[in-house]
């Protein structure tokens, strides 16, 4: 992994994001329909570069795959089903 600002490879380790009753970062798309909600995903998971302080958000295992299941309406193409294990701190690839 490597930063998008500074491209250093140094992050911190992943951390709950918490905000005490603030409104966390969400990832908001586009609606799909005049008449259907927007896709929302909420992050629950950061790392810091340690070089440059830039915050990389993630979301939890179930928005994951909440997300995986919208990528035709979102315009996604070339995906593969992929989730950040936090007990094991790797990506799984799913087929």
């Amino acid at each position: 992994m490597r930063c998008n600002i500074c491209d250093s490879d140094r992050f911190s380790p992943l951390a709950q994001v918490s905000y005490h009753g603030h409104v966390s970062p969400r990832l908001e798309f586009r609606k799909p329909g005049r008449f259907q909600n927007r896709p929302t995903f909420a992050a629950a998971f950061a790392r810091a570069c340690l070089d440059c302080g830039a915050i990389v958000y993630f979301v939890s295992q179930p928005e994951l795959l909440r997300l995986a299941e919208v990528p035709d309406e979102l315009g996604v193409t070339n995906y593969s089903r992929r989730y950040f294990d936090e007990e094991t701190d790797a990506w799984i690839e799913e087929e």
